[in-house]
């Protein structure tokens, strides 16, 4: 696995040079360490599989605020894949408690039964 070297001279421009400057270096740097993690960058892979494809997400995410969800969301569904959503009120950690568990689980359990059969 390769890790680029950290960019020094975006994180001293992002403190530094102005508001602008640091919000457009902020945006960059978050951009290059993001990318690995995100499903962003592969979404182009499951275009032509035809495959149907659900995500259980929290609307209450402090983690991972619900608006970055809801435009991933909208990248995956312009880049044409069959997406299935089910939003729960509450944050992706709670979504193992009690009372969240139930619907996700039971969503699941029904999005399978259906891709199976």
């Amino acid at each position: 696995m390769y890790f680029p070297t950290t960019k020094w001279t975006l994180l001293a421009q992002a403190s530094v040079n102005g508001e602008t400057a640091a919000r457009e270096a902020l945006e960059l740097l978050c951009r290059r360490y993001w990318t690995p993690i995100s499903p962003v960058p592969y979404m182009h892979r499951l275009r032509d599989t035809g495959q149907r494809l659900l995500m259980v997400s929290g609307r209450y995410d402090p983690t991972f605020w619900y608006e970055f969800t809801d435009e991933m969301f909208r990248n995956l569904r312009d880049e044409g894949i069959r997406l299935e959503t089910f939003v729960l009120p509450c944050g992706h950690y709670s979504l193992e408690l009690a009372p969240f568990a139930l619907p996700a689980a039971l969503r699941l359990g029904l999005f399978l039964f259906e891709a199976l059969a």
